[in-house]
C-alpha cells in the first residue's frame, strides 16, 4: 500500500524532478557497489561522489579510476546507463527553462507572488503609471500587467498575463487573491460607454475574487460613476472630467 502511494506521488512530480531522483538513486547504488568492490580506491563519500559525477557526465578527469576488472565492468555499465539519463535530464531541463521563459514572455504563465499591484490594460498611461510607481516605490513590490490585446510582454520589469480581465481564469493567473491593489484603466480602443462597462465587469470579477483588494478604476462617462461605486471601486478617476478641466484652464490663459 505504501509502495503504491509512493508511486502515485512520484508520477505527480515534474518530469525533470523525476529524472533527477532516478539519477540520484543510481548514484547511491553504483557508488555503494564501487565502495564494496574497491574500498581502497573509493575510500570516502567525497571520492565516490567525485568519480561518479565525472563518469556520469562523461568528463572523466582520470584522477580516480577503478583498478580491478570487476570495477571496470561496473564502470562500463554506469557509462551506458547513467550518461543517457544525465543527457536526457539536461535536455529536459533546458526545454523546461525555455518553455518557462516563453510562457512568461507571451503571458501564458501563472504569477505566484503576493502583495503585488495589478494594472489592467496596456496604453501610454499604463506605461507612465509603471514608470512613476517604480520611481516612487522602487522594486519592492512586483507589478502584473493584464491585457488581452498584447501579443507579448512590453516591459522587462513587469509580469504579463494575457487574457480578458473580467474572466475569473485570467485574474486567477494574476494571483488576484494575493494582490494588494489593482488599477483598471479604460480601453482606449473602445467606445466610452463600452469601455466603462468592461471596467465595471472587471471590478465585479476582481471584488468577487478578492473583496479586500484596493481597486482604482478609470471611468470615462459620468453616467457610470455610481455603477462603478456599486461594483466596489475604492477610488474612481474620471479621465474625461480631468481632460475637460485642463482644456478649460488652457482657454483662460491670456494672450501675449
Amino acid at each position: 500500500m505504501k509502495l503504491k502511494w509512493l508511486k502515485s506521488k512520484y508520477i505527480q512530480l515534474p518530469e525533470v524532478l523525476r529524472i533527477f531522483i532516478v539519477i540520484s538513486i543510481m548514484m547511491m547504488v553504483f557508488g555503494y557497489c564501487m565502495h564494496l568492490i574497491e574500498p581502497e580506491t573509493f575510500d570516502s563519500f567525497v571520492h565516490v561522489l567525485w568519480w561518479e559525477t565525472m563518469t556520469f557526465t562523461t568528463i572523466g578527469y582520470g584522477d580516480i579510476v577503478p583498478k580491478s576488472k570487476l570495477g571496470q565492468i561496473c564502470s562500463i555499465l554506469i557509462i551506458y546507463l547513467a550518461t543517457g539519463f544525465v543527457t536526457y535530464f539536461y535536455m529536459r531541463l533546458a526545454k523546461h527553462i525555455m518553455l518557462s521563459q516563453f510562457k512568461d514572455h507571451y503571458g501564458k504563465a501563472i504569477f505566484k507572488g503576493d502583495q503585488h499591484m495589478i494594472i489592467v490594460g496596456w496604453n501610454e498611461r499604463t506605461k507612465k503609471i509603471i514608470e512613476s510607481y517604480r520611481s516612487q516605490h522602487g522594486w519592492k513590490n512586483p507589478i502584473v500587467l493584464v491585457d488581452h490585446t498584447l501579443k507579448e510582454s512590453q516591459l522587462d520589469d513587469t509580469y504579463f498575463i494575457k487574457g480578458k480581465p473580467y474572466e475569473d481564469e485570467t485574474m486567477m493567473h494574476a494571483n488576484i487573491k494575493e494582490a494588494k491593489q489593482i488599477i483598471i484603466t479604460a480601453d482606449p480602443n473602445a467606445l466610452e460607454q463600452d469601455a466603462d462597462i468592461h471596467t465595471i465587469m472587471t471590478l465585479l470579477t476582481v471584488k468577487g475574487l478578492n473583496p479586500k483588494i484596493y481597486a482604482i478604476a478609470e471611468i470615462l462617462t459620468s453616467s457610470q460613476m455610481d455603477n462603478a461605486k456599486r461594483a466596489g471601486a475604492d477610488q474612481i478617476i474620471q479621465t474625461s472630467e480631468l481632460t475637460t478641466k485642463a482644456i478649460v484652464n488652457s482657454l483662460n490663459i491670456p494672450d501675449h
